[in-house]
């Protein structure tokens, strides 16, 4: 067949606009505009184009290649991963770090990673991806997702990128923008001095180093982007998991939540873990549906676990859902034991590497025990255990969000909960533990004067209880398994097993937030029976953009 059709078009003839590109880039930065243009235009440049040319060397030519929208989001979060060890590696130099530092380094990068493409697309012809017209299971996309990724867009935007700069910088971003600056000047111990991983030091670090400035916004435009990358992660892992509403609704419902929104808009590590979270589960669930390039995606994967762990220790939570996928692919052997183990092994060594970065040196560190003493007195065993942070957690998240995002977002977890129980153990025992659930809510936001420290030993038992049966009930599937897994654990460790939790509950709204799009496209599929499909959009849509809408008002 002749190479110069469009199914076999040399992928070189593309490789001019792409030098463009990155030379307008360049001269973006050089221009006087405002900063958070010319930290767009750096991000672009030493993240996102970067991370495309990664993804497409590792899996865009692979025997499964992934679709459009798979190649920009895997993109975005290995971009995220190469701007952080760059950055990270270059805190390394003696001296400080300059606007040449940055740009040199990442500019061999893109040199080499170019080069490698280049080479391959004269080797190999371009072979067109899984672009296909829909990511559904169906083969169709309902002009009602189009619409909802619309929304998604304008409301998760506007709620992330309007007013950025809307104060000075605050209590732990001024710290973290600090030490940025100390890192831009070569103060070596800079980072082993914080308590927790470099990524949202080093991030700003960037912009600070190549434009000699940073104010407010282009030092929390990192982090907005990474959350905005991160609803739309989540809107394809609910399609790909369940269907279009389920991924709408999981991601409207996290684009007007209150911790996600204000971590967006605050420099600090939360967005990020976000972003690598929903990705990495979203490679392993693609393995467990069509397990081919497993090498290739699994050290994908590897890499962006590690950036989430070298954002901070919450990372660890992204472990449970990604070993329990694992250990199905193991369990189905689809893959050959030898195959898989070596795909394990090599990624990892790839994980275990870029954790090594700097969590060797920050163990050797003198201040590593200090910062180990306050993470285990004064975070995980301070008080009598077990402990009792039900009344804390609930009062805080109204602080974060109105009290009808709230008590929607309870009461369709706890109905998710107990109808995942009716269909695994019978119906009766379904609506017994969806009661006895419904009141243990009823206590949490309704009376939480009998949240006292004697409750702590009765709530407990049937918290454990009711989750420990999602992960082990029969007749789940290994979606929803990897999701309560997801969810339930560190849900259990922030009410009752850690003593001061804080705003690290915020792990569990993604899977939170994912369960509950699948108890609405559970009950769309069966009032579309019955009432045809524009009656049960509606039906569905509307108690969710009644909460979308008031958290709107409410924030403007």
């Amino acid at each position: 067949m002749n190479n110069d059709s469009p199914m076999h078009k040399p992928a070189s003839r593309s490789g001019l606009p792409f030098v463009a590109a990155i030379a307008v880039l360049h001269l973006v930065l050089w221009l006087p505009l405002p900063g958070v243009a010319q930290t767009l235009a750096l991000l672009a440049l030493i993240s996102l184009t970067p991370g495309l040319l990664f993804v497409d060397l590792l899996v865009g030519q692979s025997e499964a290649p992934p679709d459009r929208w798979e190649r920009w989001l895997y993109g975005a979060g290995a971009g995220y991963a190469i701007m952080a060890l760059g950055m990270l590696l270059l805190s390394y130099l003696p001296g400080g770090m300059t606007a040449w530092h940055v740009l040199v380094g990442f500019d061999a990068l893109l040199l080499a990673l170019g080069a490698l493409w280049w080479r391959r697309a004269r080797r190999l012809p371009h072979v067109m991806g899984e672009e296909a017209a829909s990511i559904s299971r169906a083969g169709h996309w309902p002009w009602p997702a189009g619409i909802a990724v619309v929304t998604l867009l304008v409301i998760g935007g506007v709620l992330r990128f309007h007013n950025l700069g809307y104060a000075e910088l605050l209590t732990d971003e001024a710290r973290v923008v600090l030490r940025a600056a100390a890192v831009v000047q070569g103060y070596e111990d800079t980072l082993f001095l914080h308590r927790k991983g470099p990524v949202e030091i080093v991030l700003p670090a960037a912009p600070f180093a190549v434009l000699g400035v940073l104010n407010e916004a282009s030092a929390r435009l990192p982090f907005a982007v990474a959350s905005l990358a991160a609803l739309l992660a989540v809107f394809y892992l609910g399609w790909r998991l369940w269907g279009a509403l389920a991924g709408a609704s999981a991601a409207l419902l996290l684009a007007v939540n209150g911790y996600l929104i204000g971590f967006a808009r605050f420099v600090q590590y939360q967005s990020v873990v976000l972003l690598m979270s929903v990705l990495a589960v979203l490679i392993l669930y693609r393995l467990l549906h069509r397990p081919a390039a497993v090498s290739r995606y699994l050290i994908l994967a590897a890499l962006l676990v590690a950036t989430g762990l070298l954002s901070h220790y919450d990372g660890l939570v992204t472990l449970l859902p990604v070993a329990l996928a694992i250990f199905f692919l193991f369990q189905r052997r689809r893959v050959e034991w030898a195959t898989l183990t070596r795909a394990v092994g090599l990624a990892g060594v790839t994980g275990g590497l870029a954790l090594g970065l700097f969590y060797v040196p920050f163990v050797l560190h003198p201040n590593f025990s200090a910062t180990a003493a306050y993470l285990l007195d004064n975070r995980l065993r301070a008080g009598d255990f077990p402990y009792n942070n039900l009344n804390e957690l609930a009062l805080r998240g109204m602080v974060y969000d109105p009290p009808l995002l709230v008590i929607f977002s309870s009461v369709m977890i706890t109905a998710a909960l107990a109808w995942a129980m009716g269909r695994a153990l019978g119906r009766i025992w379904g609506i017994l533990i969806g009661l006895l659930l419904g009141f243990v809510l009823y206590i949490t936001l309704g009376q939480p004067a009998m949240l006292e420290a004697t409750w702590v030993e009765r709530l407990l038992l049937p918290f454990a209880v009711a989750i420990g049966l999602a992960w082990l009930a029969p007749r789940l599937g290994v979606a929803e398994r990897m999701l309560w897994l997801w969810w339930g654990a560190p849900l259990l460790l922030a009410f009752f097993l850690v003593a001061q939790p804080g705003t690290h509950v915020y792990v569990v709204l993604t899977p939170s937030a994912l369960l509950i799009g699948y108890l609405l496209q559970r009950q769309w599929l069966f009032l579309r029976k019955r009432l045809g499909a524009p009656a049960a959009w509606l039906i569905e849509f509307a108690p969710l953009a009644v909460v979308v809408a008031a958290v709107c008002v409410r924030a403007y």
